[in-house]
Parts: structure tokens; C-alpha cells; sequence
């Protein structure tokens, strides 16, 4: 009789603990799973704003470029007398 009351406490303890190391390995999963989410959310957000960040500044480093450029044209043409409003203006007053 007492021998089966061993058998069968070794059983529950097992069977216990089999439960509460399912169980926590559940809930770690769980944290992971959630946290591991959460950190990919994350990533996404972060690489979204990346990338909206970076499409801001090629456009204004476009932009500002496009700008410096067409004045440095316009300044060179306006040195080499190729503008016709320069030559223009600069006939009238010799005449």
C-alpha cells in the first residue's frame, strides 16, 4: 500500500511539474512572441521614418541644388553677355 502512495505521489509530481514546465514555457513564448511583435512594429515605424526622412532630404538636397545651379547658369550667361536682356540694356544705354 505504501509503496503504491510512492508510485503514485511520484506520478502527480511528475505530471506537476511536466504542467508547470509547459506552462512556463507557454508564457515565455508568449512574452517573446508579443515582445518580438512589438520590437518588429517597432523596426517598421523606425525604418518608415527613415524613409520619409530620407525622402525629404533628397528632395530639398534636389531641390537646393536645382536652385545653386540655375543661379550659376544664370550668373555665367549673365557674365558672357549670352542674356539678351544684357546686351539689350547695355545697347540702349551706349546709343
Amino acid at each position: 500500500m505504501e509503496s503504491s502512495n510512492a508510485n503514485d505521489n511520484h506520478i502527480l509530481g511528475l505530471t506537476l511539474g511536466a504542467y508547470m514546465v509547459f506552462g512556463l514555457y507557454q508564457i515565455i513564448s508568449s512574452i517573446l512572441q508579443k515582445s518580438i511583435l512589438l520590437l518588429t512594429y517597432q523596426l517598421i515605424n523606425f525604418l518608415s521614418l527613415i524613409y520619409f526622412f530620407r525622402t525629404l532630404f533628397l528632395f530639398f538636397f534636389c531641390f537646393t541644388i536645382s536652385i545653386v545651379l540655375s543661379v550659376y547658369i544664370l550668373l555665367w550667361l549673365w557674365n558672357n553677355c549670352n542674356i539678351s536682356f544684357k546686351c539689350f540694356f547695355m545697347k540702349e544705354r551706349k546709343k
